[in-house]
């Protein structure tokens, strides 16, 4: 769970199902002060999709995967741009880290499958002996298929993978219908999940707005909701940031 509208529904679509679901969210990156660090906060996207998760009402869980993903994309990434090519870690990311690393980690507390937010599809084929093949579909929305990016799954990685809004078209599940979905108990209730799964709506090109847009927040946050100490945490960080 990344705390975005795309996996936020998927989780929500499969508890509505009746899957005993809970959320990971996967920490990257560690180095601030490389020139990788960018928009990437991580810190404000894992507060975001705990508090996502809380409104779905299922457990979650953080992961550190950020030694492995510098030795298994980050490191390849600079060694083809050495050699005079040019990688595609996104593609990688999802063959090593979410359904390798990320999987064994989801496996290890209890988890049968890992369940993204991709615009694509999953079908199964039964041979005569009884056999079972996996085929990786394209996504509902041609504007929108992302199975490119999981294209180099592999037969077991694929029946472990689930894919929720893979039959959904984009304009399907737009910020509203998430906040929408999350809905719960009061307008002021709802008003807090719009923000939570819209957490780009603020700024997207500028760090300092979105944390000032998250500031105003908290007042409304601290008052709805059990903010874990982490979390509180997190808040005294943004606010010295902006300050």
């Amino acid at each position: 769970l990344s705390g975005g509208v795309d996996s936020s529904v998927a989780a929500l679509l499969l508890k509505q199902q009746g899957y005993d679901v809970f959320a990971m969210f996967m920490q990257n990156w560690h180095d601030a002060d490389s020139t990788l660090h960018g928009e990437c906060e991580w810190e404000e996207d894992r507060f975001i999709a705990e508090m996502v998760a809380r409104k779905i009402g299922i457990p979650f869980y953080f992961v550190d995967l950020s030694k492995e993903y510098r030795k298994r994309v980050v490191d390849y990434m600079f060694d083809e741009y050495a050699k005079g090519r040019t990688p595609n870690p996104d593609v990688l990311c999802n063959r090593e880290i979410k359904f390798d690393a990320f999987l064994k980690a989801a496996a290890s507390l209890g988890a049968d499958m890992v369940a993204t937010g991709h615009y694509c599809r999953r079908a199964e084929t039964v041979a005569p002996d009884g056999s079972v093949s996996y085929s990786l579909l394209a996504g509902v929305d041609p504007g929108k298929d992302q199975s490119y990016f999981l294209c180099q799954l592999s037969q077991e990685q694929l029946s472990r993978a689930m894919f929720p809004i893979g039959h959904l078209l984009k304009s399907e599940v737009p910020a509203g219908r998430t906040c929408l979905l999350l809905k719960r108990r009061t307008p002021r209730a709802y008003a807090l999940s719009e923000r939570l799964t819209c957490p780009y709506s603020f700024s997207r090109n500028s760090s300092l707005a979105r944390v000032r847009s998250l500031r105003s927040m908290m007042p409304i946050m601290l008052r709805m909701s059990n903010i874990s100490p982490f979390a509180a945490y997190s808040v005294q960080c943004w606010g010295k940031a902006v300050n």
